[in-house]
């Protein structure tokens, strides 16, 4: 389990550089992105978790989600909320349906979390099959 972790979060990272961003570790301090700061700031100090939950309210009060939602599948992701991470990977994929690394991060936990032909309620639909056979 160790090892997927591992690989996972290398998938979390090539996401964020095939959006055109940084990962966490190497945001520039300089940038005028407040919740991004914010969330390194808190990544820095280890915690991914409060830095997860930051992004997500960002989100909500932001009109450019794509801005943040590759730094929150990564915090996601480092903080092991994968099941959490689905959600934000199928949103990722509605909005940059190329995006072959987001495909396939999404592929690789939902094969590791057991629910590969389920949403993440547990219910199988349309979309999630549609992703299916695109991967």
């Amino acid at each position: 389990m160790r090892k997927l972790l591992i690989v996972i979060s290398l998938f979390s990272m090539v996401i964020l550089e095939s959006c055109g961003v940084a990962s966490t570790g190497s945001i520039k301090k300089d940038t005028t992105i407040d919740p991004v700061v914010t969330a390194h700031a808190l990544a820095e100090a280890g915690d991914y978790l409060q830095a997860s939950y930051y992004l997500e309210s960002a989100i909500k009060t932001e009109e450019d989600e794509i801005k943040y939602l590759p730094y929150l599948i990564d915090a996601m992701v480092r903080s092991r909320r994968l099941l959490a991470s689905l959600e934000s990977l199928e949103r990722l994929i509605e909005l940059q349906p190329d995006n072959n690394e987001a495909r396939e991060l999404y592929s690789l936990i939902r094969e590791i979390t057991g629910t590969d032909n389920k949403n993440i309620k547990g219910e199988e639909n349309d979309r999630d099959r549609n992703i299916q056979r695109i991967n």
